[in-house]
């Protein structure tokens, strides 16, 4: 989040500041809408070294009183460790409205797929444009553009050099690679993957 116009009143690094409303304004610095709000709502602190870089503040306590019935003992155990409160914060209202057996598998999928670095069961399948192919082949790194996986066949190739590329689960250094006609699962890091297709 990006604070273009002022201070909102916090308690950070650095101290406290005074209460001046934050403007609400677009990505270019200018003022979205008169009339508006003079600040967010809720409490923001400002990185100590870079101005312009705002971070909302924790609100977990309320979430968790105000949507589940974990007790407020329990609460106060979990907040230390933000990211332990909002697995549990998560798996109270999966459990609320889908059972618990349905938190628990929640829980696994997210730790099989963004802590072991397996794939999604819900994984995109993408069909490669055959005229994106040269000699019944794509480049690596369009494959991963036109997965979406990279913003261009630039960034892909800055990707694959860099080791966070695999193919089928095997980490790919060549930039030059070409992946021939059959289907590939391509991952980007831990989070990004899709089944690509290459037309025979």
């Amino acid at each position: 989040m990006q604070n273009h116009g002022g201070w909102a009143e916090w308690d950070g690094p650095g101290g406290r500041r005074p209460g001046v409303g934050v403007l609400r304004s677009d990505d270019h610095g200018h003022s979205i809408a008169k009339g508006l709000p003079s600040d967010f709502g809720f409490p923001i602190v400002v990185h100590p070294h870079d101005a312009d870089t705002v971070y909302v503040l924790e609100l977990l306590e309320k979430y968790f009183l105000l949507l589940t019935d974990v007790p407020k003992a329990r609460v106060q155990q979990l907040l230390p460790n933000s990211l332990e409160a909002k697995f549990a914060l998560a798996a109270a209202i999966v459990e609320d409205f889908h059972g618990v057996g349905a938190a628990g598998a929640a829980r696994a999928e997210y730790d099989r797929v963004h802590r072991d670095g397996g794939i999604p069961d819900d994984l995109p399948t993408v069909a490669i444009d055959p005229t994106l192919l040269r000699d019944g082949t794509i480049w690596l790194p369009a494959a991963l553009a036109a997965a979406g996986l990279a913003s261009s066949n630039s960034d892909g190739r800055r990707l694959i050099q860099g080791g966070g590329v695999r193919v089928d689960g095997t980490v790919q250094s060549d930039a030059k690679a070409q992946l021939p006609p059959g289907s590939y699962v391509l991952q980007v890091g831990k989070a990004k993957a899709a089944r690509v297709v290459v037309p025979g």
